[in-house]
C-alpha cells in the first residue's frame, strides 16, 4: 500500500482517493477492498491522524487477499509515516 499526499492549504476534513488497477482482481474485488479502505481512512480521520489535504492511496494486487487486519496494520504504518510531514 502506498500513501501520497498533498497539502492543498484548504482548511476541512482530508479528502481520500484510490488508486488501484484491474491486476488487483474483478470489480467485486476491488470494491470490496476500496470499501475496507474507505472504512479504515474513516477511522484515522475520527482519530485526527490524517494530516489535511489530498490523500491518494493505491495498492498492489497482494491486497486483495489481505485480511481487514493485515490492510489496518498496513495503513497505520503508511499515515505513521505521513505524521512526520504534515
Amino acid at each position: 500500500m502506498t500513501l501520497a499526499w498533498i497539502d492543498d492549504h484548504r482548511p476541512g476534513p482530508t479528502r481520500v482517493a484510490f488508486a488501484m488497477s484491474r491486476k488487483v482482481g474483478p470489480a467485486v474485488v476491488r470494491n470490496r477492498l476500496r470499501r475496507q479502505l474507505r472504512e479504515l481512512a474513516r477511522r484515522s480521520a475520527g482519530t485526527g491522524t490524517l494530516p489535511p489535504g489530498v490523500l491518494l492511496v493505491s495498492v498492489t494486487p497482494a491486497a486483495a487477499t489481505s485480511t481487514f487486519v493485515t490492510l489496518g496494520r498496513c495503513w497505520d504504518d503508511a499515515v505513521s509515516g505521513l505524521a512526520g510531514r504534515s
